[in-house]
């Protein structure tokens, strides 16, 4: 799916376990960012620091639903 023109996201879900996907073409610095923003943005919207894998082209977040 694509999503502000930038790139595109995947997500899933299996056993509590969700996983989302942010696929881009803007290298390793942007995949950076987006994933300091994901940490910041799901702290403050439910309280919770997710585990993320940092690519040259994607980042990878996952969380458990408690």
């Amino acid at each position: 799916m694509k999503h502000g023109g930038f790139g595109q996201f995947k997500s899933e879900q299996e056993a509590g376990e969700y996983t989302i996907t942010l696929i881009h073409e803007l290298g390793e610095k942007w995949s950076n960012f987006l994933a300091d923003w994901m940490k910041v943005g799901m702290k403050s919207a439910i309280g919770m620091v997710p585990r993320i894998d940092v690519m040259q082209n994607s980042v990878i977040t996952k969380f458990t639903a408690s």
